[in-house]
């Protein structure tokens, strides 16, 4: 889980994304306990937003002064979408702003490109068939919103 086909430094995790423990989990978007999700993980990532939605509130969103929003490419022939590798909460309160358009930092050797797909490190190693690796790339180009829903809702922890 989260482990792109592209990517040779991911680590490869047998449970995914699945911890043991509710205080390993790094990110409460790609990592998951079934116990639960700490709250402090959850203020924490509320924290982080508000205060990218309060500074750009009112600075505005300056990347040169601050940082910018960094994201790689996937380029499918003359169609390229972005990934978002840094920047999430001020991506977010940007659009909760009503930006349409954001000025993002990539790196020109960030590009992937579905035409190379056959030398991926993950397509050579074997953890993903050529095809499955080609139908996740094209998935970014298609929208990730029909995803299914949990049925149940993660515990939220005190401790």
């Amino acid at each position: 889980m989260w482990v792109y086909p592209w990517d040779a430094n991911a680590p490869i995790r047998p449970n995914g994304g699945w911890l043991d423990d509710p205080a390993n989990v790094v990110d409460i978007i790609t990592h998951f306990c079934d116990r639960g999700i700490l709250r402090s993980k959850v203020d924490r990532e509320y924290f982080w937003l508000e205060g990218a939605y309060n500074t750009i509130a009112t600075m505005g969103y300056q990347p040169r002064r601050f940082s910018y929003i960094t994201v790689f490419e996937l380029r499918d022939g003359g169609e390229s979408v972005f990934i978002v590798k840094d920047g999430n909460h001020r991506l977010g309160s940007l659009v909760a702003f009503g930006h349409t358009h954001v000025l993002v930092a990539r790196d020109e050797c960030d590009i992937i490109d579905v035409s190379r797909h056959a030398g991926w490190p993950h397509v050579v190693s074997g953890l993903y068939s050529p095809a499955d690796a080609v139908a996740l790339f094209r998935k970014y180009f298609q929208g990730v919103d029909d995803f299914p829903r949990s049925a149940r809702p993660a515990t939220i922890l005190d401790a």
